[in-house]
């Protein structure tokens, strides 16, 4: 575990700032892609996986990191930047 060195060279070599969810060693390994919109690059973490890396890590239980999550991160707007989370889907 800990810091994507992808997602440290995408934001160097394209001199960008991402945000990221802290501490990005704990919820780095979450990340699912990094997008565009409108010319602004962010993260995309899996949302599920936010919550298990909380569980696993941050020592807290389901629905306690569910509710935080949802509460502080999930629904945040910081701006240009600002992370999205996904429901991953399987096709079929």
């Amino acid at each position: 575990m800990g810091r994507n060195k992808t997602i440290d060279r995408f934001a160097e070599e394209n001199e960008v700032a991402v945000l990221r969810i802290e501490p990005a060693e704990v919820y780095d390994p979450a990340v699912i892609a990094i997008a565009e919109r409108g010319g602004e690059h962010f993260l995309v973490y899996d949302r599920d996986a936010v919550i298990a890396q909380a569980v696993a890590h941050e020592g807290m239980d389901y629905e306690t990191a569910v509710e935080w999550h949802e509460f502080n991160t999930f629904c945040a707007w910081l701006g240009s930047g600002t992370p999205a989370f996904a429901t991953t889907t399987s096709s079929g």
